[in-house]
């Protein structure tokens, strides 16, 4: 459907819309019509006796107490115009119509869908009419683009797209869309994916360029007990980064225990794909380690609109179980978009977990990318369900004590504990 918009409308006088009220002129609604060229019409009110008007351009637009305006009309067609105006001195109006009769259409927006032979894949092609300045598509998927006929679009998994092309000219926009409908998911979705980033710790030292060491002993929003310190509790060896937990002082309060913090904030920032860490996790009563991603623009929006992944948390009162959690704006904290499942040995033993981040969906896995235990996929995405649509940066943490790491107490005869972490990969769509 065509949605015909003004071009321009400059208010002449605010209020009054002929100087002939209250001279007494009988009231008497007139407009003039002069094309100025390319489907763009100039009308002038030369009522009489008028003090407001009312213009119905013919195109859904209405505006009112204007004395002249510049419309727009891209598309071939009969617009009838009406003008109504009113006396200050009594309630009575007066309306005159005229049709505009627009013979040769200036701008139409349109395209055409193809489903390519390769699996999900379509071709998108621009068979728009007019000249434009500027020319925007929306896939209905996250992607956008600015070209005229953009490449083949990749949809992986079935679901309604609607898919929408916009032309801006003169100030204004014209828009076509179309809904596609993708069938069925691409069983080798996750083969069209290709490894974009990794930090496989190989060196001798954190590397910088990924990482920064976020410090302090503030409690952290929880209640937690440890200090993080600037490095001293970290260290790359043997190809792995182990992060270190340690009692430094007599226990049981805020600053007695120190561990590390490291974000990639800044640095490495990622929106969808598939992130995973091969890790080793610690034990004991008060440990709290943690896998998770923050929104980049948590400086700007705060916490929890910024959107937060846990992809695992684990608790050491609790060796048998790990978790996945998603906080949003509308569950938060306490969420209730978390689940909890067994995992024998994940402090003795390696283990990957991971999330695959869509456009509708987040998937948490642990192993492999095919063993899925938990799917967060609200049915209405806004900014409160879903702020996933911008990049987000990765924490690598252990905690000591908090509201949920200290909620059956500290054995302080369990320090030092470390966690030890293989790799972070991310991998996205090639």
């Amino acid at each position: 459907m065509r949605k015909l918009l003004i071009l321009l409308i400059v208010i002449f006088n605010s209020c009054a819309c002929s100087s002939n009220d209250d001279n007494g002129d009988k009231l008497e609604a007139k407009f003039t019509v002069e094309l100025l060229g390319e489907n763009v019409y100039h009308l002038t009110d030369v009522s009489t006796g008028a003090a407001y008007n009312s213009w119905n351009l013919g195109n859904d637009s209405i505006v009112k107490n204007v004395e002249y305006v510049d419309v727009y009309y891209p598309a071939k067609g009969d617009y009838t115009v009406e003008l109504k105006v009113n006396s200050s001195s009594s309630p009575t109006e007066d309306r005159y119509y005229e049709v505009i009769s627009v013979s040769e259409d200036d701008l139409i927006a349109s395209f055409i869908i193809e489903e390519e032979d390769s699996f999900n894949k379509y071709k998108f092609t621009n068979n728009s009419i007019g000249e434009y300045e500027k020319i925007i598509w929306d896939f209905g998927n996250g992607v956008t683009s600015t070209e005229t006929n953009p490449h083949s679009i990749y949809y992986p998994f079935q679901g309604l797209y609607d898919v929408t092309l916009s032309l801006k000219k003169n100030g204004i926009t014209v828009i076509k869309k179309q809904r596609l409908v993708v069938s069925q998911d691409d069983p080798d979705y996750l083969g069209n994916m290709e490894l974009v980033w990794s930090d496989e710790f190989d060196g001798s030292t954190v590397d910088m360029n990924n990482w920064t060491f976020e410090t302090g002993a503030s409690g952290w929003g929880n209640n937690e007990w440890q200090n993080y310190t600037n490095g001293d509790n970290a260290e790359v060896k043997d190809g792995m980064l182990i992060i270190t937990a340690k009692l430094v002082g007599a226990g049981q309060k805020v600053g007695d225990y120190t561990s590390t913090r490291l974000i990639s904030k800044g640095k490495q920032k990622f929106t969808r794909g598939r992130m995973e860490a091969r890790m080793k996790l610690p034990s004991g009563k008060g440990t709290w380690p943690a896998f998770w991603m923050l929104g980049e623009n948590i400086d700007q929006v705060g916490w929890p609109n910024c959107g937060e992944i846990d992809i695992m948390e684990h608790v050491g009162y609790d060796p048998l179980n790990v978790s996945a959690a998603l906080h949003t704006a509308s569950s938060y904290g306490n969420t209730v978009n978390h689940k909890l499942v067994e995992l024998i040995g994940s402090e003795e033993n390696f283990h990957v977990y991971g999330v695959i981040w869509t456009e509708e969906s987040m998937k948490f896995y642990i192993d492999t990318p095919d063993n899925i235990y938990y799917e967060y996929s609200p049915s209405t995405k806004n900014d409160d369900t879903w702020p996933f649509y911008k990049d987000q940066f990765f924490i690598l943490n252990i905690a000591v004590g908090g509201n949920w790491g200290g909620a059956q107490g500290v054995d302080d005869s369990i320090f030092p504990q470390t966690m030890e972490i293989d790799y972070v990969r991310v991998y996205q769509l090639k």
